[in-house]
């Protein structure tokens, strides 16, 4: 949550996103859209079909627990010091009690709820989405969210232990099991947009908008 007001920042509320690179955009989508239900789909449905549901969530928490210290970082940065202490709580004790953050005792045992914060929403608090992009295996984004993805991934610690060599393979092992993993887990959401969409790439653009502005919102 931003705690400066957005019109405070001189930012008027659009009705959707700047789109002035839509053909390439629209390319991209078309690209993700082959890779998802050629590639990603079916590996993920494969890999649900033989990992239980409550295996995949644990799986799940575990990388939310990973993305702790970005979390803290915004709150601090957005000036939310109850935000960044529950962040700071969270991965102390779902770090500890939760086994490296495979379970949440944090918010079982302890009420913490996490805050889903990022750079580009704590850029959101003084700055618009810019404009609309959609990358190559990564989806859709803005040129706000795509700086704020960049400076996100050099708070992780992980980065710097895993992404160099002789490490590099497990880092990268470990992002696609992450992304499988989610995928397993939220199939279906992609499908129902498409369908119901006289424009799935509108529609997308849009969602992902919408869901951006929210968080930074509230």
């Amino acid at each position: 949550m931003c705690i400066r007001d957005r019109s405070e920042a001189g930012i008027e509320q659009a009705e959707t996103i700047p789109d002035p690179l839509e053909a390439y955009n629209r390319f991209n989508h078309e690209f993700n859209d082959k890779v998802y239900f050629h590639l990603l789909k079916p590996v993920a449905k494969k890999y649900g079909a033989v990992m239980p549901e409550r295996v995949r969530i644990s799986v799940q928490k575990f990388f939310l627990n990973l993305y702790a210290p970005v979390r803290f970082i915004n709150c601090g940065l957005q000036g939310d010091k109850k935000g960044a202490f529950t962040e700071l709580s969270r991965f102390a004790v779902n770090t500890t009690l939760g086994i490296g953050g495979f379970f949440d005792p944090a918010k079982s045992l302890f009420k913490l709820e996490m805050r889903e914060e990022d750079f580009g929403q704590t850029l959101g608090c003084f700055m618009g989405p810019k404009f609309y992009l959609n990358w190559p295996f990564l989806g859709p984004s803005s040129l706000r969210d795509s700086i704020g993805s960049i400076v996100d991934l050099f708070i992780v610690p992980s980065y710097y232990v895993l992404s160099h060599s002789p490490y590099s393979y497990i880092y990268t092992g470990a992002k696609t099991l992450e992304i499988i993993n989610r995928t397993s887990l939220t199939m279906g959401e992609y499908e129902q947009i498409k369908e119901s969409a006289l424009d799935p790439y509108v529609a997308v653009r849009d969602a992902y908008f919408q869901y951006r502005e929210d968080l930074i919102r509230r």
